[in-house]
Parts: C-alpha cells; sequence; structure tokens
C-alpha cells in the first residue's frame, strides 16, 4: 500500500494533501510510478519513486482537469488527456511539453491507455463508454 499523503515530495507542491487534490490516474514508467492530480489550476503529474516513497518528479499539466496517464509503448513519451479541454497532450519523460496535442473525441474523458499498436484508449464519463 501506498499513502499518498504521506509521501516525501522535496521541491513538489504536496497535492496529494490538499483536500480539494483529486488522483486521477496512474501509470508505470521508467521504474517509476507516476500519478496525474487534479487541482484547478494546480493539477500537475507526479513521479514516484516507490522504494523512497518520494515523489522525485512533477511538472504542471496542460489543463486543470487532467484525467489520464500512460507511456507510449516505446516507453519514449508520456501522454495525459484532460476532461476540460478534451485533449491529449505528449511530454517528455523529464516533463517537456512536445507541443503534440490530439483533441479527444469524447466530451469529459477519463483514465488513459496506450496499446502496442499506440492507439488511445480512454472511457467518457457522460455516456460510461469506452473509445479509441
Amino acid at each position: 500500500m501506498l499513502a499518498l499523503a504521506e509521501l516525501q515530495y522535496g521541491d513538489a507542491p504536496a497535492l496529494f494533501q490538499v483536500k480539494a487534490s483529486q488522483l486521477t490516474d496512474i501509470a508505470w514508467g521508467h521504474g517509476h510510478l507516476w500519478a496525474t492530480c487534479q487541482a484547478g489550476y494546480s493539477s500537475s503529474v507526479f513521479r514516484i519513486d516507490l522504494d523512497a516513497r518520494a515523489v522525485v518528479q512533477y511538472f504542471r499539466a496542460r489543463g486543470p482537469m487532467p484525467a489520464g496517464v500512460s507511456f507510449d509503448v516505446r516507453d519514449e513519451f508520456l501522454w495525459t488527456v484532460d476532461a476540460s479541454n478534451r485533449e491529449f497532450s505528449q511530454f517528455t519523460p523529464e516533463g517537456e511539453w512536445t507541443e503534440a496535442v490530439m483533441p479527444s473525441p469524447v466530451t469529459k474523458p477519463s483514465g488513459l491507455a496506450l496499446d502496442d499498436q499506440d492507439a488511445f484508449w480512454t472511457s467518457d464519463q457522460e455516456t460510461a463508454q469506452v473509445y479509441q
């Protein structure tokens, strides 16, 4: 079990300790757990070292409602989906936005997975359906 509120945050904001924040998705990549956290305009992506129980990196999400996170099949790029701006955004593992953006075909995306062909999968909270 990992208690997010008890993580060591270093220079990262302790968003998981804020009542109004919400963990929205997790993914595995580059030997770490990655988590998206909705916290208004402080919404961020966190890289967590499970052995150290510490946030080792964080960067701001591209919208106020990050709702999903996943790595591509080569573990080269990290993708997020935002439920507010309805976009998929690509980042390097260092947290740099590559400026690659694709619109989401669903109204209120939730969760994100990329399959072995790098096709995007997300669910729509409004229709309760999964879309590719």
